[in-house]
Parts: structure tokens; sequence; C-alpha cells
């Protein structure tokens, strides 16, 4: 009798497991994919002049040999080449004698502007700042339009060169402040 229940026990546990075996759960996988791409920025300077036709072309790669009191054509924008952005542009003149040591030019070369989108912020950081969004493929106004070099230069400025770098900035306008002035993000000084 006891084998008989040991083989009944046995009997019912393997078709239990049998059973077990056979149950399927309704399962489901899935699976989602998101991709989020950054925006970006690129902007170029461009560098310009008017021609004795008064046309414009690029600005020349060689010297302009000038004397005191000229006016030279340099007009500089900056272009937006991708997302909608707020720039800013310095420029830092130098001036070197005919043997390469700096030279005060004080007062002496001023960089001329005829309208008022490029202005200076309230800290006078040493940066003109253009107050409204650049949009995609815009150009700015000029920041400059000349050269003016002073007709009271004295005899150090003989064979003195004068350079003006242009340093162009540019940071996101989306969500990034109401002006320029209030954009954040500015890269750091060099």
């Amino acid at each position: 009798m006891k084998k008989r229940i040991v083989l009944v026990c046995a009997l019912v546990l393997c078709i239990g497991i049998s059973v077990l075996s056979t149950v399927a759960f309704f399962t489901a996988e899935d699976t989602a994919r998101n991709v989020i791409t950054a925006g970006s920025l690129d902007i170029d300077v461009i560098e310009e002049c008017k021609n004795e036709d008064g046309e414009l072309t690029a600005y020349p790669e060689e010297p302009i040999q000038v004397l005191p009191g000229a006016k030279v054509s340099k007009i500089v924008s900056v272009k937006n080449n991708d997302s909608e952005a707020y720039v800013r542009i310095r420029l830092d003149v130098t001036v070197k004698d005919a043997d390469g040591n700096a030279l005060d030019a004080d007062g002496a070369i001023l960089t001329v502007c005829s309208n008022e989108m490029w202005q200076v912020n309230e800290d006078n950081d040493g940066w003109l700042y253009y107050n409204g969004t650049v949009k995609s493929d815009e150009i700015t106004l000029p920041v400059i339009d000349g050269v003016e070099f002073s007709p009271d230069m004295g005899d150090e400025f003989q064979g003195a060169t004068a350079e003006i770098n242009v340093t162009a900035q540019a940071v996101q306008a989306a969500n990034n402040g109401d002006n320029v002035f209030l954009a954040q993000g500015w890269p750091e000084e060099k």
C-alpha cells in the first residue's frame, strides 16, 4: 500500500509539473529610441570695402598705404550660418612703428560706425553688442564702415603699421534672455 501511495504521489507530482510548464503568461516588450540633437552656432566675420567705383569687394589681404588724414573703407559685419543668435564684436587696434615697437595710437586712428544697432553694454566691457537677434543666413548691419587716420599724426607714424583685429562671438538666442544684454553663456576671455 505504501508503494501505491508513493507511486500515486509521484504521478500527481509529475502531472502537476507538466501542467505548470505548459501554462503561458502573456507578456509584451517594446523599445523606443528618442534622438535629441543639440543646436549649433556658426558665424563668419565679413570684411569688405568699397572700391573706386563704390562697389563692395572683399577687403584686401595686402596692407593699404595711408597718409595722415586718410579715410579707408573697411566694412565689418557678421554672418550667422546656423541657429538664431545674439552677437558681439570686439575691435582691437594695434599700431607698431617701422621697427616693430608698439605706438600709442589713441585718437590717431578711429573706427567709424554709421548705425545704432551696435551698442556698448552698461559695464563697458570692451565689446559692441548687436541689439537684436541674428537669424540663420542673416548678416548684421556693419559694426564699422571705415577707419580714419588723424591729420595730426606725427612723424613717429612714418612706416608704421596699424592692425584692426576683429573678434566676434555668438550665443544662442532661444531660451537665453529677452535681449543681447541679458544673454548668458558668452565665451570666456582668452
